[in-house]
């Protein structure tokens, strides 16, 4: 033996007591302490290659692949489409929110419409023109679909 114990490093187990060596860790999972018995499973989102000392995760513009059971590298990732975003670690691509675009894709975020447009639909990749049209009886009100809209129309009066 070699005398007083060695605790196992971060990245391996040892499930039992009293063996001369440690097992890493086998893909899609992670041990981020030593002397463990046992390793975590890798964290939604991320990615975890064998013998990892601990789960990182899909980068920006990209998410987990839900068709994997195991993910263990950055490649394995998917790109994040138009209309969507995914900030780092995400583990779905989320649609851009109304009033917010996205025409590219691996985007971490979405763009606010510009002064003149809007967009009232989630997961849109360009923002509709505003218009403003007169609301019949009344001359002075204006009338717009979208809330970013309406304060303009009112500016213009």
């Amino acid at each position: 033996g070699s005398g007083a114990p060695t605790n196992c490093a971060p990245g391996t187990y040892n499930a039992q007591t009293g063996q001369e060596s440690c097992t890493s860790c086998e893909a899609g999972k992670y041990q981020d302490e030593a002397g463990k018995s046992d390793c975590k499973t890798c964290i939604d989102g991320y990615y975890c290659a064998q013998g990892a000392a601990a789960a990182l995760p899909c980068p920006g513009g990209t998410h987990k692949d839900v068709n994997l059971a195991v993910m263990s590298s950055a490649s394995q990732c998917i790109t994040c489409g138009t209309g969507t975003f995914c900030p780092v670690g995400s583990a779905a691509a989320t649609p851009c929110a109304p009033g917010t675009v996205n025409d590219q894709t691996a985007q971490q975020t979405c763009s606010n419409c510009p002064r003149g447009k809007f967009q009232d639909v989630a997961g849109q990749t360009e923002c509709k023109t505003c218009t403003v049209q007169r609301r019949a009886g009344r001359s002075n009100t204006p009338y717009s679909p979208s809330a970013q809209c309406w304060m303009e129309a009112l500016t213009r009066l």
